[in-house]
């Protein structure tokens, strides 16, 4: 009946029983008495051993509000979790480990090092190449979408164009398709190549489709044929400025004159050869 406290009657008749209060909970010890929050050290003192852990510690190439930051959170944590007021060298070390903890994790986290362990190497970490080196596959999605794609641009084009494409695309070249739809293959090719432009408009519409890159013709007054022309001072360089109404240089006369020349002699000895053969 004592552990249960004193019984009292309610206005029921019952006998009811109530928990006398316990005994108050011991005050917490009292902190350690300090002048301030950073046991004296003043702002402009914090920044200047920030500043020199900064500097100090350039390992890599980092910037240096970065390390000027690590420095000065550890430094002001060190402040505030010490039981005593620290010393200078104290701090200068607080900072200093941080700056180099910090860089050293972004260092690793950046070049893929597995356990920020140097000697493993760049791209050690198991999902480093895994992130960056991704195999060159089409995603599924672009597969289906364009194999949907390209039959609603065939139904889009109709007529000869789909029906010259599917051709291509059953044979495999110009030739097999033009025989399996019993036309020249010169009619085939031009017939295919208006095709492809009508199907690459429709294709990249509303922008405009990119020029496809051809070789240039034989004849079309490009760089690439004109490299193939005989140059001046040549025969055929004069026989080209006569052909074109160009005006002709003395040293394509020269040449053409000389080639004229030879081709002359080259023919009497030729004559007076057959002559001498036929009178033996």
């Amino acid at each position: 009946m004592s552990g249960r406290g004193k019984p009292r009657r309610a206005r029921s008749g019952h006998l009811v029983y109530y928990q006398p209060p316990g005994r108050e909970p011991a005050t917490a010890p009292e902190a350690p008495h300090r002048p301030d929050a950073l046991w004296g050290w003043t702002l402009a003192e914090i920044h200047a051993i920030a500043r020199t852990a900064a500097l100090a510690n350039r390992w890599l190439v980092s910037d240096f509000i970065i390390r000027y930051e690590a420095a000065w959170d550890a430094i002001v944590d060190e402040l505030l979790a010490a039981g005593a007021r620290p010393e200078a060298h104290d701090l200068a070390r607080a900072g200093k480990g941080a700056v180099s903890r910090t860089l050293l994790k972004d260092f690793c986290h950046t070049y893929g090092v597995a356990g920020r362990d140097l000697y493993a190497g760049v791209g050690s970490a198991p999902r480093f190449a895994a992130y960056w080196h991704e195999p060159d596959r089409e995603r599924a999605e672009d597969q289906i979408t364009e194999r949907i794609a390209v039959w609603q641009v065939l139904a889009a084009l109709g007529g000869r164009h789909a029906k010259i494409l599917t051709a291509l695309a059953a044979a495999g070249d110009n030739r097999a398709a033009a025989a399996a739809l019993c036309i020249r293959e010169s009619s085939y090719a031009a017939y295919a190549s208006q095709a492809r432009d009508a199907f690459e408009e429709v294709w990249f519409a509303p922008e405009t489709p990119p020029r496809r890159i051809r070789r240039p013709h034989r004849y079309a007054p490009s760089e690439w044929n004109m490299s193939r022309l005989a140059p001046c001072g040549t025969p055929g360089a004069f026989r080209r400025h006569k052909r074109n109404d160009e005006e002709i240089d003395d040293a394509c006369r020269e040449a053409n004159a000389r080639h004229d020349s030879q081709r002359r002699k080259a023919r009497r000895a030729r004559t007076r050869a057959q002559a001498e053969g036929a009178a033996a």
